[in-house]
């Protein structure tokens, strides 16, 4: 769920899932999901500092190193501490690892699959961010939404928009292999066939 410092997750006891789905049976459910390889790219591009705190403490704190007047709340002055972070840990060492730490340790990395409680609950709507406004458009008109209300977010920007493309994430087939192994059932719950996975982190 969006929040003001960002994505926040609201765990409900698995116990209790059957009954908060059928006191919301009159809803229409509906998530955004991604493509597992463009999710592990993104996270090194943007959340390259939650597995830094968590596995390179010194790196992590080494990337506030700068003048005191900073203003760190700064997206620009987030983005300057990922670059920082990434002259360490290269693309490489990061998907290494998650096959080592595994992926469950924070919800920018957990799979999909199970944050949506796939297993008990059922979507109307599972969007895929390769054609979010497409999704998008799909859902408001299921939904008799006004127009004007799918102009408005439709305008709305994203905000942490991906850096890549300057070569540092590299993909190899080794590095498939593990991120393909990490989230299968992503891979399997959302229909991302192998081939056009691969063609998209080729």
């Amino acid at each position: 769920m969006p929040g003001q410092g960002g994505t926040y997750q609201v765990v409900c006891p698995p116990d209790l899932v059957p009954g908060f789905a059928d006191r919301f049976r009159g809803f229409t459910w509906f998530s955004v999901v991604r493509e597992p390889f463009s999710r592990v790219e993104s996270n090194y591009h943007n959340k390259l500092n939650r597995f830094a705190r968590r596995f390179y403490p010194l790196t992590y704190l080494r990337s506030y190193a700068g003048p005191l007047n900073d203003d760190r709340s700064d997206r620009r002055w987030q983005d300057v501490r990922i670059r920082r972070m990434q002259r360490t840990i290269g693309f490489e060492q990061f998907v290494d690892g998650l096959e080592r730490h595994g992926i469950d340790w924070d919800p920018h990395y957990r799979p999909q699959s199970r944050m949506l409680r796939l297993d008990r609950l059922r979507f109307d709507h599972l969007i895929r961010m390769e054609r979010l406004a497409d999704g998008l458009r799909g859902l408001f008109a299921s939904l008799g939404a006004p127009a004007g209300v799918r102009s408005e977010v439709e305008k709305l920007s994203r905000l942490n928009p991906s850096r890549a493309g300057d070569g540092t994430t590299a993909w190899t087939p080794r590095l498939r292999a593990i991120v393909e192994a990490l989230y299968r059932d992503d891979f399997e719950a959302f229909g991302y066939g192998q081939a056009e996975a691969i063609r998209r982190a080729a």
